[in-house]
């Protein structure tokens, strides 16, 4: 169940490979309605009951569930190709207390909201369109994150583990078969409700597409796996540079999609218009917001589409603690956004 040797493919190709597929759906979403597949604030309409946006939110995170537990179903914590897609249960929740999973998912909450996004928003979407938020944001993000990881390796805080059992482990396999149903039956429930429009079929359809795409590449890329995406934030003798090949290839492939479908095809396959924040300068909150993400993040190693990804197969850590505190830490935030003025920002070059 862990990781031995260096492999390139493991290590270097099979990251970039899910990048690309990070790349492709998050292409797909922009391509067919304009929209940024920035999974915070994915997460932001669900529990704040958008319904201008309910059926899109509730297809693409169904997509979402249904590639990665059909992977769990199939794969568990095994290997698939010598690929390890999740971690187990015992190991995932080491390192955390119950303590540290509710401030880490609050944090990681409350920073995304005021920062106005995550690694897939700002990174994956952001940084291909040469935003100087996002550019920002991910600076920041980056580095109090590895900052945080890196502390916590040699001074533990919040770590005293409370082990899983096996019979939490039966829980995992019975969590994951609810979350597969649950997944199907709501993209059966989006199509039926969407049954007299064309327009609304395909939207639910290629959504859940969005989702199930970008959960594939979060699993090849190892973004599903907390131990993989520390050993990355942590700068030590062990470090694991190959995550970073999975925004290089995200990055890349979107340089090229995003500019073709922004000022060439120059509106959404669906009709309309993008969904593209207008806003460009760099303020405190974008700043604070994207630092406090990277702490929570530094904590655990899970961002917010991993974290929608993975939340069946961890109980009670993500599914209990983790996703209730991230939903609470947004909640937080929008009533902070909203009186928060803000006197200093700045522009680079948008």
């Amino acid at each position: 169940m862990f990781d031995s040797g260096f492999s390139f493919s493991n290590n270097v190709s099979t990251p970039f490979l899910g990048g690309l597929l990070i790349s492709l759906a998050s292409t797909l979403n922009l391509w067919y309605k304009g929209r940024i597949t920035g999974w915070s604030g994915i997460f932001f309409n669900l529990i704040s009951f958008d319904r201008s946006k309910l059926h899109y939110t509730l297809s693409i995170i169904a997509g979402l569930l249904l590639a990665s537990t059909l992977a769990w179903e199939k794969y568990g914590y095994g290997s698939y190709r010598d690929v390890y897609l999740f971690d187990a249960p015992q190991i995932f929740i080491a390192g955390l207390d119950f303590v540290g999973w509710i401030l880490a998912g609050f944090l990681v909450g409350f920073g995304t909201k005021l920062g106005n996004g995550c690694t897939s928003g700002h990174g994956v979407c952001g940084l291909p369109r040469f935003s100087s938020r996002s550019i920002a944001a991910v600076a920041v993000f980056m580095v109090t994150a590895m900052a945080t990881a890196t502390f916590r390796s040699k001074e533990p805080f919040l770590n005293h583990t409370v082990w899983i059992t096996e019979t939490a482990r039966s829980d995992t396999d019975f969590n994951a078969h609810v979350a597969f149903i649950a997944a199907i039956a709501i993209i059966i429930i989006c199509l039926v409700l969407n049954r007299d429009g064309s327009d609304g079929i395909k939207d639910i359809l290629v959504s859940t597409g969005v989702g199930f795409i970008f959960a594939c590449g979060l699993m090849l890329a190892g973004m599903t796996r907390k131990t993989r995406v520390l050993k990355f934030l942590t700068i030590s003798d062990n470090w694991d540079p190959s995550l970073g090949f999975v925004m290089l290839g995200a990055v890349l492939g979107n340089l090229v999609t995003f500019w073709y479908i922004l000022r060439i095809k120059g509106s959404p396959a669906a009709g309309g218009s993008f969904d593209i924040p207008s806003y460009t300068r760099i303020d405190t909150k974008l700043l604070v917001g994207a630092g406090l993400f990277g702490v929570g993040w530094g904590m655990c190693g899970i961002c917010p589409g991993p974290a929608l990804a993975v939340f069946p197969f961890y109980f009670p850590h993500m599914l209990a603690l983790f996703i209730p505190s991230m939903a609470v830490g947004q909640i937080v935030a929008a009533h902070v956004d909203s009186r928060w003025t803000d006197p200093y920002s700045f522009q680079l070059f948008d």
